[in-house]
């Protein structure tokens, strides 16, 4: 008989926080529909095609570039063939006719330009797309990661705040159970009225706290269902997820702020062979498909077609030490990545001293709940066997068997205060999605 009033006690409980809902809520499916669903998810796609088509941009300095030009000019000037005759020459100089060069010219070319050699230019530029594409990304993933964590905050609330009703209203029963005895006592004159308004007072306050734990659990619920955009009922239950922290370490390179860190400092390595490459010869072949007056004849005065092939070495010899510059600039980039690396992993340090704390403390609190629920255990059986023999009052037993629930109810906050703990441990350490998915 007193198991199954202590049974039909927690059973209540349960259906009543419960009650209306038979969805459960778990952490893994919220960040499935944060990743599907949140705006931040089509900010990948865009930056892959803007990178894609950058690449493609940069593949063009490996092909043929054409270009069609047309040109009319008119010279103030053009060249000139003035020849001396000695007096013996046999023919008169004025029946000798040198043609001249029109002063109004036109010309219209095809031209092409084929990169034979560049120095390496065109694949470090690719090098450098590449990176940046992922450093975006990885931008991208800070802000999941940010988003993450603020779900995190809201489910544990929602967790917490349902542990909190079902404490209040173990309190509730208990003050109602007084109030019923003391109700009796002041109709019997034993026990002045006041006594028992107190108790009233106490139960009003405790519908108010209810009230407002039920308000906090919604609007703690509306928020998840805004960031994650899952549709979700506002009575929903939230599971407790089930983590392992196992062997893991201290480390902090799979955060996403420090693979971008990383990333960068690749990005600065690409850029320096680039900026070495920029020093090399490049050697392009050209062509060029012409029709004007004149054509390469400049002597003629006849409109005609020309075409020319040729190869050209550019090289940059002397710039000023500019290059050189950049490089420099880019080992103070590589300096300053260093240390905002440093510090980042000082922040984090220190951020999960206090994590590993509460989880050292929340088991060794574990450890005595068993205790105290064992000996909780012993006094509602106890109880029970004093309400068999009437030396006890129903209202006295049904707060020892109330306390038992508390107790057990106080280990359930312990579990969910550790679980959240081991949670925020591997926020901060960048292995929740090794996780949680």
């Amino acid at each position: 008989m007193k198991r199954l009033i202590s049974f039909l006690l927690l059973l209540m409980m349960s259906l009543q926080m419960q009650a209306g809902s038979a969805d459960t809520l778990e952490l893994s499916t919220i960040y499935q529909d944060l990743l599907n669903k949140h705006p931040l998810a089509e900010q990948s796609a865009l930056l892959a095609k803007s990178s894609r088509l950058t690449l493609e941009n940069i593949r063009t300095g490996y092909l043929p570039q054409l270009s069609l030009n047309a040109q009319a000019t008119y010279q103030s000037e053009v060249t000139k063939v003035e020849l001396g005759f000695p007096e013996s020459f046999p023919v008169s100089p004025d029946q000798i006719k040198i043609p001249e060069v029109n002063k109004d010219m036109y010309k219209a070319t095809l031209d092409v330009n084929q990169m034979i050699y560049d120095g390496g230019i065109t694949a470090h530029r690719k090098d450098v797309e590449e990176v940046s594409l992922e450093i975006n990304r990885k931008e991208v993933d800070v802000e999941f990661h940010q988003l993450k964590q603020r779900i995190n905050q809201l489910y544990f609330s929602v967790l917490m705040f349902e542990k909190q009703k079902e404490q209040m209203l173990l309190r509730k029963r208990d003050i109602e159970s007084r109030l019923d005895n003391l109700r009796s006592a002041v109709e019997s004159g034993t026990v002045l009225k006041s006594n028992a308004r107190e108790l009233e007072a106490e139960l009003l306050k405790i519908d108010q706290q209810l009230e407002s734990i039920d308000a906090s659990r919604v609007a703690a619920v509306k928020a998840i269902r805004r960031i994650s955009g899952k549709k979700m009922p506002l009575d929903i239950t939230c599971k407790l997820p089930d983590l392992n922290l196992g062997n893991m370490k201290h480390q902090f390179n799979s955060r996403p702020e420090m693979e971008k860190i990383s990333l960068q400092k690749e990005q600065l390595g690409f850029s320096k062979d680039l900026l070495k490459a920029k020093k090399r010869p490049r050697l392009v072949g050209f062509g060029q498909l012409g029709y004007g007056r004149p054509g390469l004849n400049m002597l003629s005065d006849e409109l005609d077609s020309f075409y020319l092939l040729g190869a050209k070495l550019q090289w940059n010899i002397w710039d000023w030490d500019q290059n050189k510059n950049e490089r420099k600039i880019l080992n103070v980039k590589r300096a300053l990545l260093d240390n905002r690396q440093e510090v980042m992993k000082n922040n984090f340090d220190a951020a999960l001293k206090p994590v590993l704390a509460d989880i050292e403390k929340y088991n060794s609190l574990l450890m005595t709940d068993k205790e105290i629920i064992e000996l909780r255990e012993e006094i509602a059986e106890s109880a029970a066997s004093q309400l068999e023999n009437g030396t006890i009052t129903s209202t006295e037993y049904l707060i020892k068997v109330n306390a038992e629930s508390r107790a057990r109810l106080d280990r359930e906050v312990h579990r969910i205060k550790l679980v959240h703990a081991k949670l925020q441990y591997l926020e901060i350490t960048g292995q929740l999605e090794k996780i949680i998915k």
